[in-house]
């Protein structure tokens, strides 16, 4: 698999070698093993997901989105697993009918336009078409929505069978 730079951020296997001549504080998602590694001018180091607790959290046990916390006796001990990492390819069969992504739960879907793509990719709500769109993306272009669920978005293109890339985190 080729590695894929998003900005500042990256998708590979963790087969792959991690890009070296990078900005400070970009990420390197590995597609096959769900981490994530932050760049720090000098190295890549895994980025461990941050667990925040206050005193007002009640003992016992709480479900705090996909993380469950409990808080007894002992202090604070994680009990579910980190965010899910999914990613897969969906094109447009038909150039002006939109496709919606599946459903995936999610904080939020980065789209990329397909490196063969020869025009744009048009990304948005439920009406999106070629007019109406909050995105128009060129081949290898992205963006990322800050979504609770993948199956807010939808896609269009104005040639048949070109499609995008995506990734739910």
């Amino acid at each position: 698999m080729s590695i894929t730079q998003i900005t500042r951020e990256f998708l590979g296997l963790s087969s792959d070698t991690k890009p070296t001549n990078v900005a400070t504080g970009s990420k390197f998602i590995e597609l096959d093993t769900k981490k994530v590694f932050i760049f720090d001018g000098s190295s890549w180091y895994l980025n461990p997901m941050p667990v925040m607790v206050t005193d007002s959290l009640p003992t016992g046990s709480n479900i705090i989105g996909k993380v469950g916390i409990d808080s007894g006796n002992n202090g604070v001990s994680i009990v579910g697993s980190l965010a899910n990492i999914t990613g897969a390819v969906q094109n447009v069969t038909t150039a002006g009918t939109r496709v919606q992504l599946p459903d995936i739960d999610c904080h939020e879907v980065t789209i990329i336009a397909k490196r063969l793509n020869t025009s744009y990719i048009y990304a948005g709500g439920s009406d999106v078409s070629s007019s109406v769109y909050g995105v128009e993306l060129a081949a290898l272009e992205s963006y990322t929505f800050p979504v609770a669920n993948a199956n807010q978005i939808y896609i269009d293109s104005s040639v048949n069978g070109e499609g995008i890339s995506y990734v739910a985190v």
